[in-house]
């Protein structure tokens, strides 16, 4: 099911024993939302168009916490020391 590939999204965030918790699962269903496919997240993954599989995945990428961006600085400051002048 699509819904279980998203909710996969969250696994590194839990225990190897926890359980799907009611945030996890809110998670999920509001990544869900952020791409349009909550109208067929019961349906089997392998029977999703190429489009539909790419939402799914863009889903269970939302489904991580933001980070404190610190690989971002440092592709900034990559990018701006690579530049010509």
């Amino acid at each position: 099911m699509a819904v279980e590939v998203v909710t996969m999204g969250r696994n590194p965030h839990k225990g190897v024993l926890d359980r799907e918790t009611t945030s996890d699962r809110q998670i999920v269903e509001n990544a869900l939302d952020r791409v349009r496919m909550l109208w067929p997240a019961d349906r089997v993954f392998a029977t999703l168009s190429g489009g539909e599989r790419q939402r799914v995945l863009a889903a269970r990428a939302l489904t991580h916490p933001a980070s404190s961006g610190g690989w971002l600085s440092c592709s900034a400051w990559r990018a701006r020391s690579c530049r010509t002048r």
